[in-house]
């Protein structure tokens, strides 16, 4: 076992529990000793030395068990916990960056194994979403991985799948389509252009370019992954009825509106043969259908799918459910349009009451509907 106690000049610490083990048992009882020694140093303040401590221990651990054993995932979580309080996550990153610096070589089993105990850290602070401590954990692991296993290995094709996500959610979307580029192009090599796990990635990576602003790009990267997925899913599967939706919302930011009038009927076909007619994903499908049919001037069409949206909410909710409010005030909206005012009128009624008391007479959400109640009022005033 070698002790890189030239980190920080603590390693000379390390006497103050000597190896004198020779078997198994003897081994593991020591690294249990380093375990509790680094902890309470840790504890005391004295985080460099727990961490050397800590580092030892583990890679006793990881010559004797199996990486994936529960006691080697138990200290990690301890020393995830441990490094939850303001400022020790930041100094252990630094502090095992350059422990790794020390290896001279990158086969050497103990730098794999402390590149998988880096990347469970940053499972850890990512279960407690913590995005920049998980992010710096594992672009830690990324590196030992990359270096240890090669760039197209499934351990890197992990830890770049968490990567992509957790930046997307930072929202650095830049970054995220660098990885999930990464991510395609190792599917790709590994599995094939056409296995549905690419269009798994097309799918993140239309996401991506969708928040990019590539509306072209984006149109293309679903089109890619709902090819495939046509060719390897049954038509009613749940991941082609998202990538429908998505293609829908950017075929109608780039103007296309019979196109996402399409992919919007698609998804409404799905999820009713795989929910039923009367369920709340039935009800959001309408909806959406409704307020496209809106856009693209369609009146009828659009009251048609808001009033079935509107009776299944009715069903499955209840009359007083705040979903009733939306559905109706989307409602009001077309009728309006259609110059149905005494429909409109009963509409906008139904929605002041139940804002009224279900968010209160002061609600802002009450105002833009009290506006087109007064409104309605007025033009029907007239016209008697």
């Amino acid at each position: 076992m070698v002790i890189y106690g030239s980190i920080d000049s603590v390693g000379a610490k390390m006497n103050r529990i000597p190896f004198v083990g020779k078997n198994r048992s003897e081994k593991l009882q020591h690294a249990q000793s380093l375990f509790e020694q680094g902890f309470r140093a840790i504890d005391q303040g004295n985080l460099d030395e727990g961490l050397l401590f800590y580092q030892e221990a583990f890679l006793i651990q990881t010559e004797l068990l199996d990486i994936e054993n529960p006691e080697i995932c138990a200290v990690v979580n301890r020393l995830g916990e441990a490094l939850e309080q303001p400022g020790r996550q930041a100094a252990a990153q630094e502090f095992f960056a350059r422990s790794l610096k020390q290896f001279s070589n990158s086969r050497d089993p103990n730098y794999l194994h402390l590149g998988y105990m880096v990347e469970w850290l940053g499972n850890h602070f990512f279960g407690l979403d913590d995005l920049t401590g998980a992010r710096g954990w594992y672009e830690l692991a990324l590196s030992v991985f990359e270096t240890t296993l090669g760039t197209d290995d499934r351990q890197v094709l992990f830890v770049l799948q968490k990567l992509v996500g957790l930046v997307y959610n930072e929202g650095d979307l830049l970054e995220a389509k660098r990885l999930i580029d990464r991510v395609l192009a190792i599917d790709e090599k590994v599995f094939g252009a056409q296995h549905p796990k690419v269009a798994s990635d097309l799918s993140n990576l239309g996401k991506i370019q969708h928040g990019l602003g590539d509306l072209p790009g984006a149109r293309q990267t679903f089109e890619q992954a709902i090819a495939i997925e046509e060719q390897t899913l049954n038509w009613d599967n749940a991941r082609l009825a998202t990538d429908l939706r998505s293609l829908g919302a950017v075929l109608e930011a780039l103007g296309d509106l019979t196109g996402a009038k399409e992919c919007l009927e698609r998804v409404l076909a799905i999820d009713e043969k795989t929910f039923g007619p009367l369920h709340p994903k039935v009800s959001d499908d309408l909806s959406d259908l409704g307020l496209l049919l809106d856009k693209a001037g369609d009146l009828p069409g659009a009251r048609t799918r808001l009033e079935d949206a509107l009776k299944i909410d009715e069903q499955v909710f209840g009359e007083e459910h705040s979903r009733i409010f939306d559905d109706l005030s989307r409602l009001g909206k077309v009728l309006v349009q259609l110059e149905d005012l005494p429909a409109a009128l009963t509409n906008y009624e139904r929605v002041i009451k139940m804002g009224e008391k279900t968010f209160g007479p002061e609600h802002a959400r009450l105002a833009p509907e009290l506006q087109h109640l007064g409104d309605i009022q007025r033009a029907l005033g007239k016209c008697v």
